[in-house]
């Protein structure tokens, strides 16, 4: 292959397109008919595409918000008991995308990862810990997309 169909094709996996299309990059798909000569096109249908099964796993958290917009009738246990179990599915969605969430209470304060909003002074944890975490930070597949939003402890 030349160079760039090379790049193009590396470019495609990095979308997770070849788990997706069954390994099938190179040569001729059965399902979308590209061979080399059709890897521009290949490479738009891979980047439209790419978050399909992400997509998938979402409908049935809509779903779930749904059917609790529609209980005119439910007590304040079950509403509740309704939103963890859409909040379960929505992390379950989250965790099969590579999507991590970062919950660093107790742990040091890493600038990488973490935003200090305040700094109280306190002697029950050590310096630079975390006391509360204000709003959780997100990795994707390893990769920073919001960092956690903490208090962090300082010496009284």
């Amino acid at each position: 292959r030349a160079p760039a169909v090379q790049a193009r094709h590396a470019h495609v996996h990095q979308y997770g397109v070849e788990r997706q299309f069954g390994g099938q990059l190179g040569g001729f798909h059965p399902v979308l008919g590209l061979g080399d000569l059709g890897a521009d096109a290949f490479e738009e249908q891979a980047r439209q595409f790419a978050v399909e099964r992400f997509v998938k796993d979402l409908l049935p958290v809509t779903d779930s918000l749904m059917l609790a917009g529609a209980q005119q009738n439910a007590d304040a246990k079950s509403l509740l008991e309704g939103q963890q179990a859409t909040l379960r599915l929505l992390e379950k969605a989250f965790e099969s995308a590579g999507l991590q969430a970062l919950d660093p209470t107790g742990q040091p304060f890493n600038p990488e990862h973490h935003e200090a909003m305040v700094a109280l002074p306190t002697a029950e944890v050590p310096p630079d810990s975390i006391i509360t975490v204000v709003q959780r930070g997100w990795l994707l597949h390893g990769r920073l997309v919001r960092p956690a939003r903490v208090i962090v402890a300082k010496a009284p």
